[in-house]
């Protein structure tokens, strides 16, 4: 996970300001224990970027410790799709 928050503080340099807004609050909620705010947010980052793994890689963790684990593993499999190097 470490290799994924170095990313995203790269990733805030160089994408839109709405899908960055989107990506901090849902890491925010998410901190904060609210699991189905930070979809909602990681969801509407995905929205602003579809070619952007990092918001799939956050989404699919949430989605599987909620026990989510079909959409959870479709979350991972885009990432992976999108950053095989991941």
């Amino acid at each position: 996970m470490k290799r994924i928050f170095l990313s995203l503080s790269f990733l805030l340099l160089v994408t839109s300001r709405a899908f960055c807004d989107y990506l901090e609050d849902g890491n925010a909620m998410f901190a904060k224990g609210d699991y189905d705010g930070a979809i909602v947010n990681f969801t509407k980052a995905i929205e602003q970027d579809q070619n952007n793994y990092i918001a799939y890689v956050f989404r699919g963790y949430i989605r599987q410790n909620k026990g989510n684990l079909a959409d959870a593993s479709a979350d991972y499999n885009k990432a992976i799709e999108i950053n095989p190097k991941i």
